[in-house]
């Protein structure tokens, strides 16, 4: 069990009223958030009963989302190799107080084997098994942070967390994100287990799986 203080863990409510833990208080909480929503935007549903695999959970907010959506009739297996991760995620399932959820610290992939992640301990969403720190890649993070703030600034939605930027000129606007592009890209190695879908399915006896999702690695 990690501490307190080395996790730096804190709450906050989700849109949904549901309290999490978390790392910190920061937008990358409501983008996660904001982010389950598009996964059900092309026909995706889950129904009550079902059995839902969310690989690469983070923190657990599609899996918490689901829960509350169905009303607590699913089981679920959250998975996230990243220990630190893996804590938080652990205390958000154990909120549910229910044995159909599990959080589940492995990664999965084609084979098993031990890994070294790139944990990304002030962005936690951009950790992944290939880190690229490149100024091209903070460039696209910068691109894509520039084109939501630009989203917000549209919608006039004076709720959204980005919205505070949408009030700074631009030239002020590009030096902020400069410097929360530079803390976001501080990288640790990290050591994690993975295996596969099979060893997992005969592991803890799943019987079937209706909705596979996946935070999808670039190989």
């Amino acid at each position: 069990m990690l501490s307190n203080l080395q996790l730096k863990i804190s709450t906050t409510v989700l849109p949904n009223d549901i309290e999490i833990y978390c790392f910190q208080k920061n937008e990358e909480i409501f983008l996660l958030y904001e982010q389950v929503q598009e996964y059900f935007r092309h026909g995706i549903k889950i129904n009550k009963g079902d059995i839902v695999f969310d690989v690469g959970a983070n923190i657990g907010i599609f899996s918490l989302y689901a829960w509350k959506e169905n009303e607590g009739d699913i089981s679920i297996y959250a998975f996230e190799p990243i220990a630190k991760t893996f804590e938080i995620l652990s205390r958000n399932i154990k909120r549910l107080t229910s044995e159909k959820v599990k959080a589940i610290p492995y990664g999965i992939s084609n084979y098993a084997r031990i890994e070294k992640f790139g944990f990304y301990p002030n962005t936690s969403l951009i950790s992944t098994l290939y880190p690229d720190g490149s100024k091209e890649e903070q460039g696209k993070f910068k691109k894509a942070a520039l084109q939501k703030i630009n989203e917000v600034r549209s919608s006039k939605n004076i709720l959204h967390p980005l919205y505070k930027y949408t009030l700074v000129p631009n030239f002020i606007l590009s030096f902020i994100l400069n410097r929360k592009i530079k803390k976001a890209f501080v990288v640790e190695q990290v050591t994690c287990q993975i295996k596969t879908l099979s060893e997992i399915i005969h592991e803890y006896k799943v019987p079937h799986i209706n909705l596979l999702k996946i935070d999808v690695e670039k190989k």
